[in-house]
């Protein structure tokens, strides 16, 4: 059987530091950013109310402020775009700076501020608002700054360290007229800038760019060929790529996620975390056929010229006023290993396998804003130095989530000759391929699960898997051997008698049928029994969820059915 692994894994988030004190008491990585950082001791408490952290109007002292200068290496074919041009396909042109091939500073800004926000377990600063509820449930302060937070705590360290806007909903009158604080929408500026990064020298603008390519499309997961949205019972393509229902039932289906983000009430789904790209077994090979179209595909595509592997950039990222503690951040997420690399993710293609690139921090200068503005100073050097201004602080740093990220960025983590790609083909081929077991970055040394296997429950209490496409033993309630309990008699003597068939000779569609149906409603309510009556509306339950039927209860006199189950008791 054929093994592939999907394009992307998740680093689990927790919104809090796993930074073990005292036992297992661990760190919450929460700050004010007008107070005090809170100790663990002091958890809940009030924040201070003087300013001490974030300040743009003053240098404060112990604190270091300076520039890193950094090397890019293209790793993989790596576009990053700028002006588009076209359609069918549109072309996306390399962002250039002096008419040269460039790497833009807003990406470099967003590669490195998204690492460290998984670092530092810090808020998802961008975040539809839909599936606020489902990471607010794991940690309130994951989510994007909002008035909640504003009132309630502080800021989490990526927000402290790279600014933040508040997220206000202006149209929203009620929030409007009972905010505490004033109208405005709230903000913190960045203490850290990023630069361009620019062609090394010696680098020929020409000779770095690659042939013109069509990728692939990009526009969705979804594998082509697979059955459409609308085609609910079919549905294979499921958005427990991102999301599952509990831990140990991760299916959840396109109509299940759009039943909860129309109505956001408990149970919300739990995301399996921030989204990470795998590498490509031979990054820097990679054949230009795992990219590209073959060419008589043009509808909804890009075309691009990508910048060639072997490409070295040149850029600057600036610090003011940061802690011993934020620096060490900020070093970790440009270098996250500085000892066997690490591979960042940048532009476009990423679930191709584009965009590999890898940074090296290649000269730091400190500037002593006391010394620069003395006479000395201003005479000899400005109070620049290259000297070590501080030692590293890993107090921000989420030692388990370093762990995951460097696996994450490391090809040890892949088997080799297994490929990185998405599924292929129609369900009626599916059955030749598997995608392997996605690579170890669970906390707990579990591996996670192959999201996009297809998968269907049996009907009950078992959650043991069965593969899509066979029907051997199709029609059962329990699995073979499991216990025969009151509940599953009763419910296959209902069944039964309800046509000239038997339990067993029914159709799927049959037994999909009579388990949400209203018959099967009327004849629950008249169990005398209250606990096997329990034990009855929970097997029906089950079997729905897990054979994915419940969206039959949307309609008709299986609704009515369903409010039947739910009202009682």
């Amino acid at each position: 059987m054929k093994e592939f692994y999907l394009p992307y894994n998740f680093i689990p988030v927790t919104g809090i530091i796993r930074k073990k004190q005292q036992g297992k008491q661990r760190l919450r990585a929460r700050y004010d950013y007008d107070g005090e950082a809170q100790r663990p001791d002091q958890e809940g408490a009030k924040h201070a109310s003087a300013k001490t952290l974030a300040r743009h109007d003053l240098w404060q002292a112990g604190r270091c402020s300076g520039a890193f200068t950094c090397q890019l290496r293209i790793i993989s074919p790596t576009v990053v775009g700028n002006e588009h041009k076209g359609n069918d396909p549109t072309e996306v042109c390399q962002y250039t700076w002096d008419g040269k091939p460039a790497i833009p500073a807003n990406s470099l800004r967003g590669m490195i501020s998204t690492l460290a926000e998984s670092l530092s377990q810090s808020a998802l600063r961008v975040l539809h608002p839909d599936f606020h509820p489902a990471f607010a449930n794991i940690e309130q302060d994951l989510i994007p700054w909002n008035e909640q937070r504003f009132l309630n705590s502080g800021l989490t360290p990526a927000e402290l360290l790279f600014g933040v806007v508040e997220s206000n909903n202006k149209s929203d009158e009620d929030n409007r007229s009972n905010r505490v604080q004033d109208e405005h929408t709230h903000n913190l500026a960045s203490r850290v800038r990023f630069y361009d990064g620019k062609l090394t020298e010696g680098g020929n603008s020409k000779e770095v760019l690659d042939d013109s390519v069509v990728l692939q499309m990009l526009a969705s997961p979804k594998p082509e060929g697979y059955p459409d949205d609308d085609n609910e019972h079919n549905e294979i393509d499921q958005p427990s790529l991102y999301f599952r229902r509990t831990q140990e039932d991760p299916s959840m289906t396109y109509r299940d996620l759009r039943e909860y983000t129309g109505n956001p009430v408990p149970p919300h789904p739990l995301p399996h975390g921030r989204k990470f790209y795998l590498l490509r077994e031979k990054p820097d090979q990679l054949d230009l056929t795992e990219y590209a179209e073959d060419g008589s595909k043009t509808k909804n595509r890009l075309k691009c010229q990508p910048v060639k592997p072997g490409t070295q950039f040149k850029f600057n990222v600036a610090f003011d006023n940061l802690s011993d503690a934020e620096l060490t951040l900020l070093k970790t997420a440009l270098v996250p290993d500085p000892h066997q690399g690490f591979y960042h993710r940048l532009g476009l293609g990423k679930p191709l396998g584009m965009g590999i690139v890898q940074v090296k921090i290649m000269d730091t200068e400190y500037i002593d804003r006391k010394q620069r503005y003395s006479v000395d100073g201003l005479l000899n050097g400005g109070g620049k130095t290259t000297e070590e201004a501080a030692e590293d602080d890993p107090s921000l740093i989420d030692d388990e989530t370093l762990k995951q990220i460097l696996k994450a960025g490391s090809l040890k983590a892949l088997r080799a000759g297994v490929a990185v790609r998405w599924r292929r083909g129609h369900l009626k081929n599916e059955k030749k391929e598997e995608a392997a077991p996605l690579p170890q970055l669970d906390p707990d040394d579990k591996f996670l699960p192959d999201f996009y296997e297809l998968r269907q429950f049996a009907i009950g209490s078992s959650s043991k898997p069965k593969v899509c496409g066979d029907d051997s033993e199709s029609n059962f309630i329990v699995e073979p051997g499991e216990e025969q309990t009151k509940a599953v008699v009763w419910l296959k003597e209902q069944i039964d008698g309800m046509d000239k068939k038997s339990f067993d000779q029914l159709t799927e569609k049959e037994l999909e049928d009579r388990i949400v149906g209203p018959a099967l409603s009327k004849l629950w309510e008249k169990i005398a029994d209250h606990e096997q009556k329990t034990a009855v509306k929970e097997l029906i339950v089950a079997a729905a969820k897990k054979r994915k039927w419940a969206y039959r209860w949307k309609s008709g006199g299986s609704k009515r059915a369903k409010k039947k189950y739910d009202a009682w008791n």
